[in-house]
């Protein structure tokens, strides 16, 4: 039978185990950093659903760039105008809520 990507072995193993231990604790220290859960749910939303709203222009406009969807020029400016408030609304976001952690640990240290 086939084998899936992490079962081959070689190279393609050792990246894969090294990429998932890295998500692995990366995941862990946010988790301990952020001290409470308003907080890190505030990172996360802020991460995720803007990030989250982007996709489907993302994928509109690869589709469109493969030439497999021929899209208007109005409507892929439409596109990237949307793509760029989305990823705007994500940076905004996620600077608000590292601020906001970053607040409480200043406070709680006092």
């Amino acid at each position: 039978g086939r084998l899936c990507r992490c079962c081959r072995g070689g190279a393609s193993t050792m990246r894969y185990f090294v990429m998932r231990v890295g998500l692995t604790c990366g995941c862990a220290l946010v988790v301990l950093v952020v001290p409470e859960l308003e907080l890190l749910i505030g990172l996360l939303g802020a991460l995720c659903m803007a990030s989250l709203s982007a996709l489907p222009f993302l994928a509109s406009i690869r589709l469109h760039l493969d030439g497999t969807v021929p899209i208007a020029r109005g409507r892929l400016g439409l596109h990237a105008l949307l793509l760029a408030f989305c990823l705007l609304a994500a940076v905004t976001g996620t600077f608000r809520a590292v601020a906001d952690i970053a607040v409480y640990l200043h406070g709680h240290r006092e």
